[in-house]
């Protein structure tokens, strides 16, 4: 009997431990679609200014991609001649009874593109379903696939049902066929684990004591 509730009230202190991060949404491209491959999401695409991007499908990556995911396609924006087009890409996801959201993706960019704000795009998270965006930093794509990766901690994300990532970028100088690609983009978090009252704690705590020095008693 001892031993069992020595057990019972070990497997119980055990249990109170972070749970390991779990896919909430991926999308890989493969299907040539905008709709998520794994978990729950959205994804959605806009363009502003002059309208000279074209949205396509280039060669995919295995970069950033989940167990058993082929390389397949990759989301891509080709340009148009004499583009100087603003895109905003958006995922959405739900964030409900998660927290410590980590994002990453595979991109890359044409060689080719000019130096200047049509090889950078600017990063940002919403807490309020994109009413407003926190930039987080503006960067180039690298020539080749490469994988970035986001660590969201103790922010507004967390338990939040109304989170948006966003690329974006201002009118830039991009020349016909040039292209930005994006691939396996993966949003992960972990459960967000009950803690037990003091109370409970200590008395799960306090039997598991009582326990052991009974039982080393009659032994």
């Amino acid at each position: 009997m001892n031993r069992c509730l020595f057990a019972l009230c070990l497997l119980s202190l055990l249990a109170i431990r972070e749970t390991p991060a779990a896919v909430v949404a991926s999308w890989d491209f493969n299907d040539g679609d905008l709709l998520v491959d794994q978990g729950a999401g959205s994804m959605s695409v806009a363009f502003q200014l002059n309208p000279g991007l074209v949205q396509t499908f280039g060669t995919g990556t295995t970069v950033n991609a989940l167990s058993g995911v082929a390389a397949g396609s990759a989301f891509a924006l080709e340009a148009e001649p004499d583009n100087r087009a603003n895109y905003d890409i958006r995922f959405a996801v739900d964030m409900t009874g998660l927290e410590d959201l980590r994002v990453s993706w595979a991109w890359r960019g044409d060689p080719s593109w000019r130096i200047g704000t049509g090889k950078q795009s600017t990063f940002g998270w919403s807490a309020d379903g994109g009413a407003s965006f926190t930039q987080r930093s503006q960067t180039t794509p690298p020539d080749q696939y490469l994988t970035v990766n986001y660590v969201f901690q103790g922010n507004t994300d967390d338990n939040n049902p109304d989170v948006v990532f966003q690329f974006f970028q201002t009118p830039g100088d991009l020349t016909t066929g040039e292209q930005f690609l994006l691939d396996n983009v993966t949003f992960e978090a972990t459960s967000i684990v009950a803690v037990p009252e003091p109370s409970v704690f200590g008395w799960l705590t306090g039997s598991a004591l009582a326990a052991t020095l009974l039982y080393r008693r009659r032994a």
